[in-house]
């Protein structure tokens, strides 16, 4: 209850309280010009207010009137505004625990959430790694087999031509020493044929000329033999370095495809 409502002041009582209250010491007057109220009226609430207490007068030439609060209302007004304080700590202290609490609660949830975001997005991202790592390594194994597959065609294929060159060539050399020796035999041959035919024909006379042409028929045997012999180890030279050369093949494409490498 407040001060005013204990004093159970009437309509003009209040009206001069409001009236000091709102605009701090009047005369009697100036409260009836003010409040637009009969002087008489004015000074019977003045002194009803005087008798509560509410209202106190100032000495001087002119007595002017103002506003009293009791100290006993003050007093307890503040034990009453003291409790409120403390009330109103009480509350908002309790209210303030509930609002850590209900932080604490959603920072906690919060922090789980985004644990459990981070873990997916890791789970995740291992997951699309393993499987990007798996496809990587059996595109490279495909590759690899695919190379050695190759490497291995190009091998046979090469072996096959080697083998081929290497028959032909030597094949070529059988025949062509075949054919020189067949040559060089057949030539021998009939050179002794003649040799003997002048041998039994001519006469003593003859027989000078007969053994320069043998001798110059021996001259031509030997120079073909010569001749023979310094083509043999030729061709046997040429043949060999075709072979070697053919065998080099395999063994450089092995050395430039390194598969370790892939």
């Amino acid at each position: 209850m407040s001060f005013i409502e204990r004093l159970e002041l009437t309509l003009e009582e209040k009206q001069v309280y409001s009236l000091l209250l709102g605009s701090g010491q009047l005369t009697a007057f100036e409260i009836a010009q003010f409040g637009n109220l009969h002087f008489s009226k004015v000074q019977v609430a003045i002194d009803a207010l005087q008798k509560k207490g509410a209202v106190g007068i100032s000495e001087g030439y002119f007595k002017k009137y103002f506003v009293r609060i009791p100290l006993e209302y003050l007093a307890e007004s503040s034990d009453q505004i003291g409790a409120s304080v403390k009330n109103n700590l009480a509350n908002t202290s309790t209210f303030m625990e509930s609002k850590k609490t209900e932080f604490n609660e959603l920072r906690t949830n919060l922090v789980t959430q985004l644990n459990e975001s981070v873990s997916r997005k890791e789970a995740e991202l291992d997951q699309k790694l393993a499987s990007s790592s798996s496809e990587l390594e059996n595109i490279r194994n495909q590759k690899k087999e695919f190379i050695v597959s190759k490497s291995n065609e190009i091998k046979r294929d090469l072996s096959t031509i080697q083998d081929e060159q290497k028959q032909s060539l030597t094949n070529f050399v059988q025949e062509t020493l075949q054919n020189n020796t067949d040559s060089i035999s057949r030539a021998k041959s009939s050179i002794d044929s003649a040799e003997a035919a002048i041998s039994q024909k001519n006469t003593e006379s003859a027989s000078t000329s007969s053994s320069q042409v043998v001798q110059n028929v021996n001259q031509t045997l030997t120079s073909i033999e010569e001749i023979s012999q310094t083509l043999k180890p030729k061709l046997e030279l040429l043949g060999e370095n075709y072979s070697a050369n053919i065998g080099e093949i395999p063994q450089l494409l092995e050395e430039s495809i390194d598969l370790t490498k892939i």
